[in-house]
């Protein structure tokens, strides 16, 4: 009579081949619907390329947002099902020559492969749609999420040795999902620092930080440090249990101590973007990803600053930028830098609005509509852009009676006042510029 087989691959020391690991494991059947959920979500759900502008850390960190809590969902809901196989194979009353930790190895490894396959194929897709090459900066999201999924092996494992596995794995599967997917939802922002899930849509030149990282991995790791110390045979349950609950403790209260304070978004890097930069006085900067043209957009921006100047308009901005980039507020508040959307003002054929609304800087956040309006527009009839600009104006005012009066009232005042020399426009709107601002104090 032919030999029965084991009824696990680990039984009588047998060596575990590659084949027979995939062959065995849940991974292999729940791949294509696991596999199928980020591609989905990808086609389905994704923004337009295009207004990334080639950035990959936006590309990266947008794309991953549905997929972490799938990924984390599957990596410890299946773990938990190869666990309860082991223990109904009765694994750990055998004489297995394999350690507790490689037998828990080799049957977490297809589960992790495939709950990392989640997060790699729709940010490999993501990016070749784009035509872009991630840098190492772009990928720590993407790298947090490994390291989660592989935490989340190690609890699930851990649950599943002690909890029957047709009970554990979907109870893990929803939990794991639930917890993750609506950390952004509660009214405290701190859950979402500690969730796995990389909570900011990364704009144009920011980068996630390391220090925004470190709280996801200090809870789930840490839990998953206790659970791996709970299980192991070495030293006794009270010591075992004892350093497993030190783990847990410090891990959670360590990381809740770093995010406590954080509000809605992590903490990121700024100015990381590629900038190229021409000219002097003004000096223009704009992405490089963007900025083929820039020569030419300083040549539009120089002779509207030239013909402001010309009507007494000083002083001229000494750095002009593109807003697309986010910088740091020492920049922002500087007043001879200016900061302009010329890469959409180039793409919509904009600038000279642009600029013209960017060199007009008034002291206070909210100045007098009438003097606002009436600086705006005298600047816009000097540099030819009185017709557009008033009609952009009172679009913008169509449903307020009181900025539609005052538009009227500035557009009287400013006929008025361009019938007048130069010298008395200059100090007619360089006086506009300070009412503006005292008549709101």
């Amino acid at each position: 009579m032919e030999p029965q087989r084991p009824l696990c691959p680990f039984r009588e020391g047998s060596s575990l081949r590659l084949l027979t690991v995939l062959r065995t494991s849940s991974a292999l059947w729940a791949a294509p619907v696991a596999l199928a959920l980020p591609v989905f979500y990808f086609f389905v759900g994704r923004s337009d390329l295009e207004s990334y502008y080639d950035y990959a850390p936006t590309i990266v960190s947008d794309v991953l947002m549905p997929d972490y809590s799938f990924a984390y969902a599957v990596a410890s809901g299946l773990s938990a099902w190869e666990s309860g196989r082991i223990v109904m194979a009765r694994v750990w009353d055998s004489a297995a020559a394999r350690s507790r930790y490689r037998i828990a190895l080799d049957v977490l490894a297809p589960v992790v492969v495939l709950s990392w396959l989640m997060l790699l194929l729709p940010v490999a897709l993501s990016l070749g749609f784009a035509g872009t090459m991630p840098s190492f900066a772009s990928l720590r999201p993407l790298a947090l999420a490994f390291l989660i999924c592989a935490a989340h092996a190690v609890i699930g494992f851990g649950v599943g040795l002690r909890v029957p596995r047709h009970v554990a794995a979907p109870m893990l599967l929803v939990v794991v999902w639930v917890l993750t997917a609506f950390s952004v939802t509660y009214d405290e922002m701190w859950p979402r620092h500690l969730s796995g899930r990389f909570p900011t849509n990364l704009a144009f030149g920011e980068v996630a930080t390391m220090v925004s990282l470190v709280p996801h991995i200090l809870l789930t790791g840490g839990i998953a440090v206790a659970v791996a110390l709970l299980w192991t045979r070495r030293g006794t349950f009270a010591l075992r249990a004892g350093l497993a609950g030190a783990v847990a403790v410090s891990g959670t209260l360590g990381a809740y101590t770093m995010v406590h304070d954080w509000g809605h978004d992590a903490p990121v890097l700024t100015s990381q973007a590629p900038m190229t930069c021409v000219g002097t006085a003004p000096r223009l900067c704009m992405p490089t990803a963007t900025g083929q043209n820039i020569k030419a957009v300083r040549q539009e921006v120089v002779s509207v600053l030239a013909e402001l100047q010309a009507a007494g308009v000083e002083p001229a901005p000494a750095l002009i930028i593109d807003t697309l980039q986010p910088y740091g507020t020492a920049q922002a508040t500087d007043p001879r830098t200016v900061r302009i959307p010329l890469t959409e003002a180039a793409k919509t054929g904009t600038i000279r609005f642009r600029v013209l609304n960017g060199a007009i800087r008034f002291s206070c956040p909210r100045p007098d509509a009438a003097d606002a309006y009436a600086a705006y527009l005298w600047a816009a009839d000097v540099t030819g852009q009185k017709d557009a600009y008033r009609t952009r104006l009172a679009a913008a005012a169509r449903s307020d009676t009181r900025a539609r009066a005052a538009l009227d009232q500035a557009a009287d005042t400013v006929s008025e006042i361009r019938k007048r020399s130069t010298a008395e426009q200059s100090r007619w709107y360089a006086r506009t510029l300070t009412d503006a601002c005292e008549e709101t104090a």
